[in-house]
């Protein structure tokens, strides 16, 4: 990976309020998933934006509903692979294709909370971020049994890294 992306280390639900704050405000919308995970909704709310959701299909991400659902206020899509709560998980190959497909000017925020559960290489995921215009977001909370600790990690273009880090807390 490219060494000028950053590892920005918080509790995932910080870094993911903290996107938002940064990245979306009123008028703006963040797009998610029908069972995506549900403290999206809130960190959109407290940043007062707009929260939208594209259907699943059998409890799975489906890429062509997230991108029929975004519009010109979309300012960035959410996706939780593997599920969370659902457990269940597209193809790399669907999130690349989703990746290039979005316009350069929305974020796309891939949450892994579930990454260590995945058989796939994670790898072509990690690389997006070097696009400038995607963010990976890990967890040690659900793999190594931390749940009640809230460790996580995100993977940032320098540029987002920045604006995020204005925002979390500094104890972190």
């Amino acid at each position: 990976l490219d060494p000028g992306l950053i590892l920005c280390g918080a509790g995932s639900m910080e870094l993911i309020s903290c996107l938002i704050r940064a990245f979306a405000g009123q008028g703006d919308e963040v797009l998610g998933t029908e069972y995506g995970y549900l403290f999206l909704r809130t960190a959109v709310q407290q940043a007062q934006a707009d929260y939208a959701q594209a259907i699943e299909d059998q409890m799975t991400v489906s890429v062509d509903a997230l991108l029929a659902t975004v519009t010109p206020r979309t300012r960035i899509v959410f996706l939780c692979n593997p599920g969370n709560p659902t457990g269940t998980r597209i193809p790399n190959s669907e999130i690349l294709r989703l990746r290039d497909a979005l316009p350069s000017a929305v974020l796309l925020v891939i949450d892994q909370a579930y990454g260590e559960f995945d058989s796939q290489d994670p790898t072509a995921i990690f690389k997006l971020v070097e696009r400038g215009d995607t963010v990976v977001l890990r967890t040690l909370s659900k793999a190594y049994g931390l749940a009640g600790v809230r460790v996580g990690w995100g993977l940032f273009p320098p540029a987002i890294s920045a604006e995020v880090r204005k925002l979390i807390n500094p104890n972190n």
